[in-house]
């Protein structure tokens, strides 16, 4: 099973941080697209934020975060 940065196993909710510097490039996007239709399969929601999106706009990543998590609970 895949690895998340985040996750809430119980709601199979994960949240992602992407950033350029280890999801750039052909080899990082073909693995990320085989791991999220991995993810998506197995049942899981994952919410996918850029860097600059969780130190930039924190509070709408945390608004995103808690409407995952309102409507799998």
């Amino acid at each position: 099973m895949a690895r998340l940065d985040f996750a809430y196993p119980e709601l199979k909710i994960g949240i992602e941080t992407h950033g350029y510097r280890w999801h750039g490039g052909k080899e990082s996007w073909e693995r990320d697209l085989k791991r999220s239709r991995d993810l998506a399969l197995a049942g899981w929601t994952v919410l996918y934020f850029s860097w600059d999106d969780v130190h930039l706009s924190p509070e709408r990543v945390a608004d995103e975060v808690r409407a995952a998590v309102h409507a799998g609970a």
